[in-house]
């Protein structure tokens, strides 16, 4: 089984494209973006992308109602909910 601590998602008419990585090692300074390496893509049909949506979301419910909420780092949500704006702003 392969962990990724990445996630990079890009996007066409025909497929969601999931690219799964980890943080590189190196010598970031603190505070400074980390480089991250990505190893694995999967590449989903727009319905297909839905449905995992749909069950992830599940499967988190489920995981969180067992061991209580899952808790983000706070620089990475900073980050998710800057990159949420930024897709928002372009609609």
């Amino acid at each position: 089984m392969y962990t990724a601590s990445a996630v990079n998602f890009q996007a066409s008419a025909w497929i969601l494209r999931i690219a799964f990585g980890e943080a590189a090692n190196g010598n970031s300074q603190p505070g400074s973006p980390v480089p991250e390496v990505y190893r694995h893509a999967i590449g989903l049909p727009w319905p297909l992308a839905k449905m995992v949506h749909q069950l992830l979301g599940l499967a988190i419910d489920a995981f969180e109602k067992q061991e209580g909420p899952i808790s983000i780092p706070k620089t990475v949500q900073e980050r998710v909910t800057a990159a949420v704006a930024a897709a928002n702003a372009q609609k």
